[in-house]
């Protein structure tokens, strides 16, 4: 070719633009900090496969796009099989084998020197770079607006400190003699009795009976204080309610970030270090309640990445070869651990095995697992063996589950079978191993939601999501634990109990929020006893 080659900057920016577009779909959740690492090293990778292809092939433009077209295939295959998933359900198990396979045969094509000269690069070569180059940055920057837009209507949200925002701000408390251990057991979407037995047609007195057997009292009409677990969850740690948030982002914020700091450095956490307990936590899979920074933190995979570098690897060429259960993808997981059914299932497992050994960790310690059960994904049935969805990775409630309200309820149960069998041995081994007898509180963050509508009130089945398995197991007993009382006041009875914290009780009130507005907050505390409609 002839003429000055223009400078190709397109294979750098098509090969950052799909980890950008994945942030700039969740940006209040996410911080772009996140892809930094990933956009270097997808930097480095575009041109040393463009390097090799030239090795190859001695021939620069060439080797530019076929180097730019095998790391746009590997970014983009998840994304496509997604697509194609949702037409041909029956087929997802072949399809993403199907989109490599074309995705490397069509690179193979071109790489063809014969069919290379048949296209006649010399005529449209050199011209077409700068327009590549446009394409790309426009590209990127479609991705990076949207991004900009959520962080200049957040950069008022934290003017006040969210932290601090809670009362009373100072809490006097006494550090018993003997302190016993502390277990804060989250069993994500578990259900109140009645909810089971109305709704999904299931009676679970048999494990409430177990629970009663062992000194646990069962708070039967207990509900949540919201119905989101980021919201839930931070009430509950810093036993107050958050509806300054509303006040400090406003109703239509989707700024989730804040919430991380909540649940980080909750306040449960910070008084009882200050007491001289360690903090002893599982991985959970949820960004939230991720706390790696704890005393003691368990988990079955190394945590070398970042919530965003998961979701993206998720979404690339690696993801068929780590998220099959086969002795190849389970070694990848331990290094590479993306969401999928196989991590949520090792994960579940490996948290209700952890708990029967923790007593043995020294004392005294704040022990919190969230289990992601038996809440979506159905990844468990009653016996404890593996459920393999083939509908493409999905986490959700309501319409985010991606099946029907049936087939919801059915799995669900078979599901929080296995769990109550596997908390029976946890709760055993934790009274049987433990040098003083332990504070034990079994919640769930919100109820199910095989009828839920997350972006609607009307359409939602309040009794079914915001009645809430409670069980207390306080050896001294205390006369403020009542039927009906709500998270928010959990760690006021523990902190009063055992602490002398003098906290008084607030109201057992309910809202709820639309997921794509979570501080949207509409008390719905009159509303959450009337049956579902089905």
């Amino acid at each position: 070719m002839k003429g000055k080659f223009p400078i190709p900057l397109f294979p750098i920016f098509f090969a950052i633009s799909p980890l950008w577009t994945l942030l700039a779909r969740n940006p209040g959740e996410i911080v772009p900090a996140m892809a930094i690492r990933f956009s270097l090293l997808f930097i480095v990778l575009t041109w040393l496969t463009i390097g090799i292809v030239y090795l190859l092939t001695h021939d620069t433009l060439r080797s530019i796009i076929i180097g730019t077209l095998i790391i746009w295939s590997i970014d983009s295959s998840g994304h496509t099989y997604r697509m194609l998933a949702g037409y041909f359900p029956p087929f997802s198990d072949w399809l993403q084998p199907i989109v490599l396979a074309l995705s490397g045969l069509l690179v193979i094509f071109l790489a063809q020197k014969d069919v290379w000269q048949r296209l006649k690069p010399e005529r449209w070569g050199m011209a077409s770079i700068p327009y590549l180059n446009l394409l790309s940055v426009l590209s990127l920057l479609f991705a990076i607006w949207p991004i900009f837009q959520f962080w200049k209507e957040a950069k008022d949200d934290t003017a006040i400190s969210w932290n601090t925002s809670f009362q009373p701000q100072k809490i006097s408390f006494t550090k018993p003699f003997s302190p016993p251990d502390i277990y804060y057991i989250i069993l994500d979407g578990y259900g109140r009795q009645d909810v089971l037995e109305q709704v999904y047609g299931f009676n679970n007195e048999e494990f409430l009976s177990y629970l009663r057997s062992r000194g646990f009292f069962i708070a039967d009409k207990a509900h949540s204080n919201y119905i989101q677990t980021p919201l839930s969850l931070s009430s509950s740690l810093n036993f107050d309610y958050i509806n300054f948030a509303e006040e400090y982002a406003g109703s239509k914020s989707v700024n989730r970030l804040p919430l991380f700091s909540l649940l980080r450095e909750n306040r449960a956490r910070k008084i009882l270090e200050q007491a001289g307990y360690r903090f002893v936590t599982t991985s959970s899979g949820f960004p939230f309640t991720e706390f790696t920074d704890a005393d003691v933190y368990l988990s079955p995979y190394l945590s070398t990445l970042n919530e965003l570098e998961r979701f993206y690897l998720s979404t690339t060429a690696l993801d068929p070869l780590i998220s099959k259960d086969t002795p190849f993808g389970n070694a990848l997981r331990y290094y590479l651990p993306l969401p999928g059914y196989v991590a949520s299932r090792q994960r579940i497992t490996y948290s209700l095995e952890e708990l029967t050994k923790i007593p043995g960790l020294e004392g005294p310690k704040f022990v919190f697992v969230h289990i992601v059960g038996p809440h979506p994904p159905f990844v468990l049935d009653r016996h404890g063996e593996a459920v393999a969805p083939t509908r493409p990775y999905l986490a959700g409630d309501g319409e985010a589950f991606g099946g029907s309200s049936e087939e919801y309820q059915r799995q669900y149960i078979d599901q929080l079978i296995y769990i109550n069998s596997q908390i029976e041995l946890a709760v055993d081994s934790i009274l049987k191993n433990s040098a003083r007898p332990p504070v034990i509180l079994i919640q769930s963050d919100h109820g199910p939601g095989s009828l839920l509508r997350r972006d609607s009130l009307e359409k939602s089945c309040l009794f079914e999501r915001t009645s809430i398995l409670s069980a207390y197991y306080l050896p001294e007993g205390s006369p403020m634990l009542h039927a009906d009382i709500s998270p928010v006041n959990s760690f006021r009875v523990i902190l009063n109990t055992y602490f002398d914290a003098n906290l008084d009780l607030l109201p057992n009130i309910t809202y709820f929020s639309p997921q794509s507005w979570p501080y949207d907050f509409t008390d719905v505390t009159n509303r959450i006893e009337r049956s579902c409609q089905q």
